[in-house]
């Protein structure tokens, strides 16, 4: 359990489930970033069955940790079992059990055990690849779906890779009526994904990232090492010293396959190039293979700077196909080996002698390294087994079985000591999320929120508010709203004035050098009786680092209003209810006014005053408003989900309707 497991998804878990159970639908995340989006985010609204499944068992069972990780190893179950059962339609069972191994386990999997989207998409794969190769058209539209189950895990690159990879297998063996079908099935979700986020992304700064931002992990070509020594850039393990930069960076670099998995994959590729699915799985590798060396790739730079990948970042991710179709090419080289052993003897041979050379050339020309001892010891070790493994075949001294079930054995382990420092990592929660310090605070009256970041460091970790169920004005969440990381990033340099922007915020605490200092928070909602326009950045932060914000007698906002008004007056408003569903507020404005809420502007929210729509004014920069007139009024502020509700049904659509279709097939083959 590391990094975004404990500081986004299981929090992500917890607060939606936590809030299921009270009989709310979170619309609102009220823990993170001065109460943004939840639901609406792509990594929490994830349709894909696997993560709904999690959901369900965290609301039905124990929300906690050890439910989490289970519902995450669930993918990982699966996949073993589609693959194995995808391979089994060509090979005998112990070199599909092999190729399913491979799959399972693959580092780059392992690691990325992180990020959700990527898992939820692991067992997928398979049953991808065992729908394109139906010759029935209606498979076809069951093959879109399950793209749009990969595109609802909570990322779109892995989907959109998938796509192609699924649209150039039509389009290899010919199968247009296939391929239109296809996109077709894949239509619904791709316009459910566009309907319930796009409002979102527009809001987050990703849409204004640099070149350098976008491709900032690509797959450099120096990164082959990792084929034959996974740790050769670092580790994430104690006193581990990152070469190849943060340990994020080589999380995302990761590759390694087993040595007995690249070993045959490397013949499959070879003896198997007249085979049309082998070749098909080469040329997608290389594809993949392409795109993922990002900004060391010429082409996918200038691809880049088309702005047809704007918002899509981490090339490098591309290796996640690869990843999958190395075992399909492993597992077609030990099938081939084992049905031509004298003959590939040698050649088995001289690829193991190419390895050595290479990762001894590596070695050389990188003395400065961190000690690797033990991984060099067991590079050879391994493969020392493995020639004998293949010696004692070739001679008949062990059976084909026994053969198989060898290279099984010793690629799992290959694998288990290459992913061991992640499948072991562990942390105490209670002090991880610093529960005792926030109880602390949870005992304290009143609505406020917690600054409790610095460049030094943080007191409370990013998101966990929404597992202690302190309000912070800091998080993780990669569609956070662009104007707020804004004044985010200005709070968090401790520019000049950036106290009063705590004020503004609702912030009772900020860390300090000494630890917690407290201020005057203004209230959460208030109404005052003067507004001023402020359009720029530049002028607005100019007046905040000159002092001549009044932000307790004065909006400054951000969007025209319908009057002017410019004279003096707090009154501070009572709140009703605010929760993840909605907020609902009783004001009294002694005259007409402007209502300031100190709660992250986005344009999804919504505004009622006394059941009458109103629309929602961007003020103070990030935060929220609307004008308000004379006398006493119930406010109440919501998400809009009908962009949800349509997503939902497309969704639905998307995927009954493919399997209406092939309910008539599936009966004729089954003989009902």
């Amino acid at each position: 359990m590391f990094e975004d497991v404990l500081e986004q998804n299981f929090p992500n878990f917890y607060y939606m489930t936590q809030n299921l159970r009270e009989g709310i639908l979170p619309f609102f995340n009220h823990k993170i970033f001065s109460s943004i989006h939840f639901l609406h985010d792509p990594q929490v609204f994830n349709l894909n069955p696997t993560a709904v499944f999690r959901y369900m068992m965290g609301l039905f069972m124990n929300n906690d940790i050890h439910t989490f990780l289970i519902g995450l190893a669930i993918p990982y179950l699966l996949a073993g079992i589609f693959m194995f059962l995808y391979l089994r339609r060509r090979f005998r069972d112990e070199i599909a059990l092999f190729g399913a191994i491979l799959y399972m386990f693959s580092l780059g999997y392992i690691v990325v055990f992180i990020h959700n989207f990527a898992v939820d998409s692991l067992w997928v794969l398979p049953l991808l690849m065992m729908t394109l190769e139906k010759a029935d058209w209606r498979f076809s539209a069951i093959a879109g779906a399950l793209v749009g189950f990969m595109l609802f895990a909570g990322h779109p690159q892995i989907p959109i890779y998938a796509l192609l990879m699924g649209a150039l297998f039509y389009l290899y063996f010919r199968r247009f009526k296939h391929l239109a079908v296809f996109i077709l099935g894949a239509l619904p979700f791709f316009a459910a994904y566009y309907f319930a986020f796009i409002d979102v992304v527009r809001d987050s700064p990703r849409l204004s990232y640099t070149l350098e931002q976008l491709l900032e992990i690509s797959f450099y070509p120096k990164f082959f090492i990792q084929l034959l020594i996974p740790k050769f850039y670092g580790a994430l393990e104690p006193g581990s010293r990152f070469v190849g930069g943060p340990y994020y960076f080589y999380i995302e670099i990761t590759q390694y396959f087993s040595l007995a998995g690249l070993l045959f994959a490397i013949l499959g590729l070879w003896k198997g190039w007249k085979e049309p699915i082998i070749r098909f799985a080469g040329i997608v590798a290389l594809i993949a293979l392409f795109f993922a060396l990002g900004k060391s790739n010429p082409l996918v730079v200038a691809l880049y700077k088309t702005g047809l990948f704007s918002g899509i970042r981490n090339p490098s991710r591309a290796m996640y196909i690869v990843a999958f179709l190395v075992p399909i090419l492993a597992s077609y080289g030990l099938d081939v080996f084992i049905r031509e052993r004298n003959k590939l003897f040698r050649p088995v041979i001289y690829t193991v002698i190419g390895l050595v050379a290479v990762a001894v050339a590596y070695l050389l020309m990188n003395p400065g390294m961190p000690p690797m001892e033990g991984e060099v010891f067991k590079f050879f070790l391994i493969l020392t087994l493995i020639v004998l493994g293949v010696f004692a075949f070739v001679r008949g001294m062990v059976s084909a079985t026994i053969f198989a079930g060898f290279l099984i054995l010793i690629s799992f382990v290959d694998l288990y000591l290459a992913g061991n420092p992640y499948l072991r990592w562990k942390e105490d929660l209670y002090s991880y999320y610093n529960m005792k310090l926030a109880s602390r605070f949870l005992k304290e009256k009143g609505l406020f929120r917690i600054n409790a970041r610095s460049s030094r460091g943080m007191v409370f970790r990013r998101n966990s508010g929404m597992i202690t169920g302190l309000e912070l004005t800091e998080g993780y969440n990669p569609m956070m709203p662009y104007h707020y990381a804004q004044l985010y990033q200005y709070v968090l340099e401790r520019k000049k004035g950036f106290v009063n922007l705590l004020e503004v915020m609702n912030v009772r605490y900020f860390i300090t050098d000494k630890g917690f200092a407290r201020i005057r928070e203004l209230p959460r909602a208030y109404v005052v009786y003067s507004v001023q326009e402020v359009k720029d950045s530049a002028t607005f932060f100019t007046m905040v680092a000159d002092g001549k914000m009044d932000f307790m007698h004065v909006a400054y906002v951000q969007n025209p209003v319908s009057s002017k008004y410019d004279r003096e007056g707090f009154d501070p408003c009572k709140v009703e209810r605010y929760d993840a569903s909605r907020i609902v507020l009783s004001c009294v404005a002694r005259d007409d006014g402007f209502l300031y809420l100190s709660k992250t502007y986005q344009r999804l929210l919504r505004a009622r005053v006394d059941g009458k729509e109103v629309p929602v004014i961007r003020a103070n920069w990030a935060f929220s408003g609307l004008e308000l007139k004379k006398g006493s009024h119930r406010v109440e502020f919501y998400m809009d989900s009908s962009g949800l509700i349509l997503a939902t049904i497309l969704f639905l659509l998307g995927t009954f309707v493919p399997l209406f279709l092939i309910i008539p097939v599936l009966r004729v083959r089954s003989g009902l």
